[in-house]
């Protein structure tokens, strides 16, 4: 099969078209597009500089006309196109206005692509996307790709049959199929490393496996609309049968999105304890905190990181994620944070000093102390709580399940003095590890 890359630069059998040339795509029956390319080709200073001359916006209408009549053509051949998904880059352009004399107006290049019938997409990047779909022939496709995935732009509703997800959830791949053709809008693809005309011959092979494997569309056809008034024996039974699919379809796409955002918040809570650090820790520590039931809030910038109370009694939160154990220096911070407050409101504060020590190690296999000796005996006299960030995830979890609980886990974090060690047994079985 003849393929054309257009805007992609890839080694290969596979034969580079500009955009901005003459070249039709009907001759071949594969072309690979990336409209990224669109805006540096018509304004070579973009984005640096975002205004389209006119005559150059006019070349750019040319040519956008020139090449949709050309995929719709492919289309009625039973081609394929592979367009990669653009984020939603904006530019202005000067052009002629409606009484014939100069205006500027501004857009997005998703509004050059007809092709998307008005979808929009949410600029996002990354590299990891899941491949979903029950058609095998998008799925090996899929499958085929990924490894050189790196998408910048997911779209904002689902269109056509989509069978690549980011981790959130969201549409990053899909097909189209149009009259006897497909449109694939994929994810970006980057080649890089050792051996790119094997790599871009791998992905070629994809395409034409794809193609090959879709369901022939040459023998469609249309109805007349005077046809609609018509019905079959059972059709409305069909019908309504449809309907009411379609109906659960859309209650279980609610519940899956639900679902996906539970499943979110659950995965930025496990930070606490996975590789948690800086202000994202911190973050999170303030919620569970507020979950066993302290009002908490930020502290000044480049003090506190936490001030909280539960009832009239006062507590400043220094919280840290390490790769080893926790030190003496972080104990001494936190008295000075204790200190601090002390001077400004007349009151002495509890001091939790909440630790996410050996961040980057599975749970299991942290065997030394988060607090170790030499740190204890200052502490203790400072009467600061030793705590790590997992024993404060497991309260919070335990809190949620009991609320009845939830003043004597306060009281317990406020009266230790040195490692907090109480509700051993009912933390216990908070956190669990998968044995699959």
């Amino acid at each position: 099969m003849r393929i054309a890359l257009v805007g992609v630069n890839w080694p290969g059998r596979g034969e580079n078209v500009d955009f901005n040339s003459r070249r039709t795509f009907v001759d071949y029956d594969i072309v690979i597009w990336d409209p990224m390319i669109l805006l540096h080709t018509y304004n070579p200073e973009y984005p640096r500089h975002n205004l389209m001359d006119a005559t150059s916006y006019a070349r750019l209408q040319r040519d956008l006309k020139q090449h949709f009549e050309e995929f719709d053509h492919m289309m009625q051949q039973g081609k394929l196109v592979v367009i990669f998904v653009p984020a939603p880059w904006s530019f202005q352009y000067d052009h002629a206005g409606s009484s014939g004399r100069g205006a500027r107006s501004s857009g997005t290049i998703l509004e050059l692509l007809p092709v998307l019938d008005g979808l929009q997409t949410v600029g996002s990047e990354g590299d990891t996307l899941e491949v979903k779909t029950g058609m095998l022939p998008l799925k090996e496709f899929g499958e085929a790709i990924q490894s050189w995935v790196s998408y910048r732009a997911f779209f904002s509703e689902t269109p056509g049959k989509p069978f690549m997800f980011t981790t959130a959830g969201k549409p990053a791949a899909t097909l189209v199929a149009k009259d006897n053709g497909y449109f694939v809008f994929a994810p970006f693809l980057q080649i890089s490393g050792n051996y790119p005309s094997q790599q871009s011959d791998r992905i070629f092979d994809a395409c034409e496996a794809l193609i090959t494997a879709l369901p022939s569309r040459r023998q469609t056809f249309s109805l007349p609309k005077w046809a609609d008034e018509y019905k079959l024996l059972k059709e409305v039974d069909v019908q309504n049968h449809l309907g009411e699919l379609q109906k659960k379809i859309a209650s279980l796409q609610e519940k899956i999105d639900a679902s996906n955002l539970e499943q979110q918040s659950i995965d930025r809570q496990k930070t606490v304890f996975a590789g948690g650090t800086g202000q994202l820790l911190v973050d999170e520590v303030k919620i569970l905190l507020e979950q066993i039931g302290f009002t908490v809030e930020h502290g000044p910038e480049g003090r506190d990181d936490l001030i909280l109370k539960y009832g009239e009694r006062p507590c400043v939160a220094e919280v840290k994620g390490v790769t080893k154990s926790a030190g003496e220096g972080d104990a001494a911070q936190l008295q000075k944070w204790i200190s601090g407050y002390h001077a400004e409101h007349g009151e002495e504060p509890k001091g939790l000093l909440i630790i996410n020590a050996y961040k980057d190690i599975p749970l299991q296999e942290r065997t030394q102390p988060a607090f170790p000796d030499q740190m204890l005996d200052f502490a203790k006299r400072m009467r600061q709580c030793l705590i790590t960030t997992t024993q404060i995830l497991e309260l919070a979890l335990y809190a949620r399940e009991k609320p009845d609980q939830k003043q004597a886990i306060a009281d317990a974090l406020l009266s230790t003095i040195g490692i907090f060690t109480a509700f051993e047994n009912e933390r216990r079985g908070c956190i669990l590890k998968d044995a699959t």
